[in-house]
C-alpha cells in the first residue's frame, strides 16, 4: 500500500490530519510536506505523482470511459472522493446504504443489511445487462 499511496495518492489523502484523540488512528500530522519526506525515505529515487489518479481519470467526462459501477458505501472512508452520481447510462454510481468499504464487492453473509444485498442485486444486473449487449464493430477495426 505504501508504494501506490506514495506514488499515486488521491488529492483527498491529505485532508483530514489523524489526530489520535478524535478518530481510531494514531496520531500523524499529514501535510504535503510530511508525506514528500516520507515517500523520499521510504523509496529513494522514485518519482511522486500527487493527484496521478485524478489527473488521468477523468470520470468528470462521460465520453472518457463506459461500463464502470461505482458503488459508494455508506461507511465508507473513501465516499469522499467517490463518483456519487450517475455519469451517464454506463457509468454508474450505486449507495449502498448501510455499506462499508467494498462490503458489496465480498460474499454474501447471512448478517449483510438488505441495502448491501440490494446493492449487489444491481450490480450484478448491470454486468448482465452489458455482457448481454454486442461489441461494438469498430472495436475490432
Amino acid at each position: 500500500w505504501d508504494w501506490q499511496y506514495c506514488t499515486q495518492r488521491l488529492p483527498q489523502e491529505t485532508y483530514f490530519n489523524l489526530t489520535g484523540g478524535r478518530d481510531m488512528f494514531w496520531r500523524f500530522n499529514k501535510s504535503a510536506a510530511t508525506i514528500a519526506t516520507h515517500c523520499t525515505r521510504r523509496f529513494p529515487g522514485v518519482v511522486q505523482r500527487p493527484g496521478w489518479i485524478a489527473a488521468t481519470s477523468a470520470f468528470s467526462s462521460a465520453g472518457s470511459a463506459s461500463h464502470i459501477i461505482f458503488s459508494n458505501g455508506e461507511y465508507d472512508p473513501w465516499r469522499s472522493g467517490g463518483v456519487l452520481r450517475n455519469l451517464s447510462s454506463t457509468l454508474v454510481a450505486i449507495e449502498v446504504p448501510q455499506g462499508a468499504h467494498h462490503l458489496d464487492l465480498m460474499f454474501s453473509n447471512a448478517d449483510d443489511p438488505e441495502p448491501v444485498r440490494a446493492a449487489r442485486r444491481a450490480e450484478l444486473a448491470l454486468v448482465r445487462e452489458w455482457v448481454a449487449q454486442p461489441l461494438p464493430r469498430s472495436l475490432f477495426y
